[in-house]
């Protein structure tokens, strides 16, 4: 995680849908922290299930001036099945440019549990349902994909995120000073937190 003048970050990470013009949810700012835990709950309308998704972008807080970008991630909808949790472990990318030379470079990885609950459908309460697969059109098909025709309720857990690098590399090295000579370790690779 890029780390501010005294060595540490203040991470916290914005989601949002895609094509939604709410404003973004926030995670609280874990102050002075490399490998944040959150463990945070938020519930989100999503309308289409089969073509949105969930925009993760993790920011390193800045009291003065612009928030820093440290990584992102999307996560398509259409891979939930309705009703079920899901847990994923996800690299940090710079962008989602597929070609994004950026994106090589290790940024850490964001956890999150998700679990879609697709509203039920008013007119389920007044007729059979052999009368409302006729008017859906949706004979023939899985609950799972009927589900994800329409709209509900998307539950998030932002676990927390590890490893983190930012726009800069972390690799610490020390320089020691014996006998008047001044010498450089080898870069370590580690996370020193």
């Amino acid at each position: 995680m890029e780390k501010d003048f005294l060595g540490t970050s203040d991470p916290y990470v914005q989601l949002s849908l895609s094509g939604e013009r709410l404003p973004a949810k926030k995670t609280s700012i874990k102050m002075n922290n490399l490998n944040p835990d959150w463990n945070e709950d938020f519930k989100l309308i999503a309308k289409d299930p089969k073509s949105q998704a969930l925009h993760l972008y993790l920011y390193d807080w800045e009291k003065f001036g612009a928030h820093d970008k440290l990584g992102m991630q999307v996560i398509p909808l259409k891979l939930l099945t309705p009703n079920k949790t899901k847990q994923f472990t996800l690299d940090l990318l710079h962008s989602t440019k597929p070609n994004d030379p950026h994106n090589k470079k290790q940024r850490g990885k964001i956890m999150v549990e998700m679990r879609f609950i697709p509203f039920k459908e008013d007119n389920e309460r007044s007729s059979g349902p052999l009368e409302r697969q006729k008017r859906n059109g949706s004979e023939g098909k899985s609950p799972e994909d009927k589900a994800l025709f329409g709209g509900g309720l998307l539950l998030v857990m932002v676990i927390g995120a590890e490893d983190v690098e930012g726009k800069h590399h972390n690799n610490p090295y020390a320089l020691v000073h014996f006998r008047g000579e001044q010498r450089k370790t080898k870069v370590n690779l580690s996370n020193p937190a």
